[in-house]
């Protein structure tokens, strides 16, 4: 029985297309009082004379090339002789006629299948159901346990499922681990990370971008305090070639706006930020590339990091200008978001004349693009009156504003990043509480992210 993934990786690290749609179904579903309609992706390498459609009134065998792509017991029987098949824009679509019951009455599928193709309805409850196709098996425990309330049953169908290539299954018992009976008393697991990141990851191989996100948020995440233990090198580049897999994946479905690509762009630039600052130092142009990316995506948070950098010349040329014009941006889509230190400490228009005196040095002293004006300095003179104006003596003026020889060190970003975060620690830029849209999902943080997917597949 063959499983619903593709093994083979593609260049950048991700699993070759999918096959799946975005939210890892392997099929869907759509019914109306005569019929049901199937919908299944094919692979690129795939085509409509592959598909060999084993339908018969009680049960379906299909497959697409030697890939298994159906296979069950109906819920109810169908008339297989009126039923049909078309594909396009490589979707393969079957339309099943619909047999009405015994009184004339149009029947309501709940699942597709009731059962594995040989095996039969009731199911015995040691059936393994491997003539069950995976997705199907997953749904088919789903409703199981919406039906019995008995999760300790529904859980070997999920892990089968799982085994077998279904990403909504590993995605389920993910977070049933991540969450454990300890905290709900209606999951059938105790709490276990470990195997928690094993389905993760299994879900992530199978092409799940959501996975990848989860993986790499369990291997890195981001600390909210200053005593949170770090993650190590590897560990961090681990999560970040899964991150970096979001965007082939996403791009696969042409979800080339999706809010998850933004977000894996700025996860990938706070951790190539992050090793930069253990002293990895090949690692900042890697930052600066991804909070780009994100920005341009429109992620405050990334806006306003790439501010940061702008206003200290952090791996990237000075701009005052530049800088403020970013934080107000970040500011604009995001309320809980405000300059940071030091130009917390001024007022609008102050600010512009920080921008004023950052030009006015540059022209005064010609210092080079590459290097940068201390903006403490900067600050100061603004705070006590000494700006550099017109008509003054702008090499005395110019006495103790100090200016680097080459782009500054990463200690005021990383100083300016631990206030904000300090400041925001309940808010939503922090890991435990930021929230992205995923596929009607609410990720809000490792466990977060758990409950609400445990919640929507309940």
């Amino acid at each position: 029985m063959m499983g619903t993934t593709a093994n083979e990786e593609w260049p950048n690290g991700a699993v070759s297309p999918p096959t799946s749609f975005l939210d890892g179904d392997a099929y869907k579903v759509e019914q109306n009082d005569d019929i049901l309609t199937v919908t299944i992706p094919l692979l690129p390498t795939e085509s409509a004379d592959e598909v060999d459609l084993g339908l018969q009134d009680q049960s379906a065998l299909v497959r697409i090339g030697s890939r298994t792509v159906l296979e069950g017991h109906f819920f109810q029987p169908i008339n297989a002789a009126e039923s049909s098949h078309t594909v396009q824009n490589h979707i393969l679509s079957i339309t099943l006629k619909k047999v009405p019951d015994l009184f004339g009455s149009s029947v309501t599928f709940p699942v597709l299948f009731s059962s594995g193709r040989i095996v039969g309805a009731p199911i015995p409850k040691d059936a393994p159901l491997d003539d069950l196709d995976p997705h199907s098996l997953y749904l088919l425990a789903s409703w199981l346990l919406g039906r019995l309330r008995n999760a300790t049953r529904a859980l070997p169908y999920f892990a089968s499922a799982s085994s077998r290539g279904s990403i909504p299954a590993s995605l389920k018992l993910g977070a049933w681990y991540t969450i454990g009976k300890e905290a709900h008393p209606e999951i059938p697991v105790e709490r276990d990370l470990k195997k928690a990141l094993e389905y993760h990851e299994r879900a992530a191989q199978a092409g799940s971008a959501e996975a990848c996100f989860l993986v790499a948020d369990q291997l890195a995440p981001i600390a909210t305090n200053a005593d949170d233990i770090q993650p190590s090198y590897e560990a961090t580049e681990q999560a970040i070639h899964y991150l970096a897999r979001i965007p082939a994946l996403l791009a696969h479905f042409g979800q080339s706006e999706h809010p998850l690509l933004a977000m894996a762009h700025h996860r990938m630039a706070v951790l190539h930020s992050n090793l930069h600052s253990a002293g990895y130092l090949d690692h900042l142009a890697s930052a600066l590339e991804h909070f780009k990316a994100a920005h341009e995506l429109r992620h405050p948070q990334s806006t306003w990091s790439l501010g940061l950098h702008y206003l200290h010349g952090f791996g990237i040329h000075q701009d005052a200008a530049k800088a403020v014009d970013l934080f107000r941006e970040a500011k604009m889509s995001d309320s809980g978001l405000a300059y940071p230190p030091p130009l917390d400490l001024l007022n609008e228009d102050q600010i512009t004349q920080l921008i004023e005196m950052e030009r006015e040095v540059r022209n005064a002293t010609g210092i080079a693009a590459e290097n940068s004006v201390d903006v403490q300095s900067m600050v100061r003179k603004v705070l006590t009156g000494e700006g550099i104006f017109a008509g003054e003596d702008v090499p005395a003026a110019l006495s103790d504003l100090n200016y680097a020889e080459r782009p500054v060190s990463g200690e005021g970003i990383t100083r300016a990043k631990a206030t904000k975060r300090r400041r925001r620690r309940s808010d939503t830029m922090d890991a435990s509480s930021m929230q992205i849209v995923l596929a009607g999902v609410a990720i809000v943080g490792a466990v977060g992210i758990a409950t609400m997917m445990w919640m929507r597949r309940r």
